[in-house]
């Protein structure tokens, strides 16, 4: 039955009995979720997306409010119809949208997380927990942002999440200055506004804040993040990757050498650059592994995930050092 939605109308609330799905044929409409009384954005979906599908697959409460920006034409179906089609799927099917559904909301849980922090002291007091929380954002504030275009102007996105998060421009734009430094976003070609961001440039950036709780979560003191790979020891392992890069054959992710081989190999191509010490506590970290099978220890790793893993770690470092300079410039005027 397709149907007329007018702006501002609230389609159904976070919470909700599940029910009928939108297909959206023309105008926008906003998910959000609202938190300790401040609403927070998830998506703006437009023509040709659907709406409601989650609740429908798993039979549950609706995951996320949902708001008509614009005047909206959709076709609304009916639960009972999605209901009976499900029914229908193979046994493999059912895992697939459970495994999907569970992705979503360990996203969004993230993102709360992070939300609440921003409303405290600390995400005011330490740049990393800021920068962490700026990261998960990104994602659903660029969905939100979407439209026809798949291209944001820079500008533009660091406005609109500058304003979501409530903070200075400025402070955006330095979390943003450093994630493009470290190579974890890249900007895509110019478009119209110039330069800017599209959906899978920023697609992956909300593991920097996983990255971030997994490391101050293993190391049980935020302070003891300090005593992880320091740049001797982020040069070194990136050693092994390029390494690794340039001997890994096409088509594979996992490399494995014999340490006595990786560690002539790297003497001769530069001096100093392998260190067990560093090794071990890397595989401690679970990064790499080392293997001592038949007497003869050996290094197993996907040179492309530790890759990415220590962009995390010089990102996360940088915002960890300001952390540092911010509050000693803070003691020395107090004192």
């Amino acid at each position: 039955m397709q149907m007329t939605i007018h702006k501002g109308t609230v389609i159904f609330n976070e919470g909700d009995a599940g029910g009928d799905v939108y297909v959206i044929h023309e105008g926008f409409i906003d998910e959000y979720s609202v938190r300790n009384g401040k609403e927070w954005p998830l998506a703006r979906l437009g023509a040709g997306e659907v709406l409601g599908l989650m609740t429908a697959m798993d039979g549950g409460k609706r995951h996320a409010s949902a708001r008509a920006e614009t005047d909206v034409v959709v076709t609304c179906v009916k639960y009972k119809q999605i209901s009976e089609m499900l029914q229908q799927m193979p046994a493999w099917g059912g895992v697939i949208v459970r495994d999907l559904i569970a992705r979503v909301e360990n996203s969004n849980k993230l993102y709360f997380e992070n939300a609440a922090m921003a409303d405290g002291a600390q995400i005011s007091d330490d740049p990393l927990a800021f920068a962490s929380f700026t990261a998960s954002a990104m994602l659903p504030v660029m969905k939100m942002m979407m439209t026809k275009d798949k291209h944001i102007p820079i500008e533009q996105f660091v406005l609109q999440l500058a304003e979501v998060l409530g903070v200075p421009t400025s402070r955006v734009d330095a979390v943003i200055n450093v994630f493009r430094d470290e190579k974890l976003l890249e900007s895509g070609e110019d478009g119209p506004g110039g330069k800017g961001f599209n959906l899978a440039a920023v697609k992956s950036i909300g593991e920097f804040a996983e990255f971030v709780k997994e490391v101050r979560a293993a190391t049980a003191d935020p302070a003891k993040f300090r005593t992880l790979p320091e740049n001797r020891e982020r040069e070194i392992l990136q050693d092994v990757v390029d390494y690794a890069l340039s001997k890994i054959k096409d088509g594979e992710t996992m490399f494995e050498i014999s340490i006595s081989s990786l560690e002539i190999d790297l003497k001769k191509e530069k001096s100093n650059s392998f260190d067990m010490d560093v090794l071990k506590k890397a595989a401690a970290l679970g990064y790499l592994e080392i293997k001592n099978d038949v007497g003869l220890p050996s290094l197993q790793l996907n040179p492309f995930k530790l890759a990415r893993t220590l962009r995390l770690y010089a990102a996360a470092k940088k915002f960890d050092q300001r952390f540092l300079a911010e509050r000693k410039t803070r003691r020395s005027l107090v004192y």
